[in-house]
């Protein structure tokens, strides 16, 4: 019997835990769920923050996205310590996702870290991050919350970024080597985690993606925020259809699902 036929592959998608009303919720934005559902054609799968218990869900999905999100990677997680105490951190997300990606990557799952999730992928494989970057000399401002609101800024193209000449992302691009981009972040990374190349870098010299070279699928993260322009901008699709193909691979090769 074929399990896979006549059904959507499966992508997880990393949860936050927020507080609303003196109650705790795991929960994700709904832009990452739209873009599973609507643009890849796919079933989304929230993953809660439930720490290495969540790592039994790898065998039934064909794909996963690690968020992006307002909290900031716990710096105990690479020998720091907190830099920015009025940050929002998320120490329940820090244990789930941090082993989930370093599983996901032994198991061959293809993985999408989009801003905390580029963060998080650099912490899982041994880097480090700037935990502030106004507090870095002559760099530009990847936040700008003089916006009129959340959808406005993540929308806003901010600034460039060039793609690496000879990467991966630049010979999937359809517009050339630099792009606007809708940057949104405090935190990047600092130094680089094992196996990790840089893939696109800003005019200041941040680095904006990277991709995990050991991995034998689809392993990039993204610092900027594609999943707001999915179906509008040329490298956004482009990024999404990469990582859909390498999804269905996985999908063909899945176990019986539940």
């Amino acid at each position: 019997m074929d399990y896979n036929a006549g059904m959507q592959p499966v992508i997880g998608l990393s949860c936050c835990v927020k507080p609303v009303d003196k109650l705790h919720f795991h929960g994700v934005g709904e832009r990452f769920i739209r873009v599973v559902a609507d643009v890849l054609g796919a079933t989304p799968l929230l993953i809660p923050s439930i720490g290495a218990s969540a790592l039994q869900v790898l065998p039934h999905l064909d794909g996963l996205i690690m968020t992006g999100s307002l909290s900031m990677v716990d710096p105990s997680h690479y020998g720091e310590d907190i830099a920015l105490p009025e940050a929002c951190y998320d120490a329940r997300r820090d244990q789930t996702t941090l082993s989930l990606i370093t599983a996901a990557l032994g198991q061959g799952v293809p993985l999408l870290g989009i801003c905390r999730g580029i963060q998080e992928m650099n912490v899982a494989l041994g880097g480090t991050l700037h935990q502030n970057l106004k507090h870095i000399p002559q760099t530009l401002d990847h936040l700008d919350q003089g916006l009129a609101s959340d959808d406005t800024a993540r929308f806003a193209k901010k600034h460039d970024v060039f793609l690496s000449p000879d990467g991966f992302l630049a010979a999937l691009s359809p517009v050339g080597q630099t792009l606007r981009v809708n940057s949104l972040h405090t935190q990047a990374i600092k130094t680089l985690g094992r196996d990790l190349a840089i893939e696109a870098t800003a005019p200041d010299g941040i680095i904006e993606a990277v991709r995990v070279t050991s991995a034998p699928r689809f392993a990039v993260g993204i610092q900027w925020h594609p999943e707001w322009e999915a179906e509008s901008d040329a490298f956004s699709m482009a990024l999404f259809h990469a990582f859909l193909g390498d999804v269905e691979t996985a999908r063909s090769l899945r176990r019986p699902p539940f």
